[in-house]
């Protein structure tokens, strides 16, 4: 999958330390169609937010947004 989280886990921060804070929520992220705003927009994703995807490279965002297992909640 295309969403890795391997900066945020770098740093220490795991896939559940959010999962009732954003469980339903939504998100606009920007700058994150690449790098570590889409580390994030994936990390909100995987925590159950409806995500908005925004940044300058729209193109390369729909190819991993419609790979990724979050696609259903990841937004442009």
């Amino acid at each position: 999958s295309e969403c890795e989280l391997p900066f945020l886990r770098k740093v220490g921060i795991g896939r559940n330390l959010m999962s009732e804070l954003l469980k339903n929520k939504v998100c606009i992220v920007t700058g994150s169609t690449r790098g570590i705003g889409k580390e994030i927009a994936c990390l909100f994703a995987s925590q159950g937010a409806e995500v908005v995807v925004n940044g300058t490279r729209v193109g390369s965002a729909e190819q991993w947004i419609d790979e990724s297992e979050y696609a259903s909640r990841l937004h442009l």
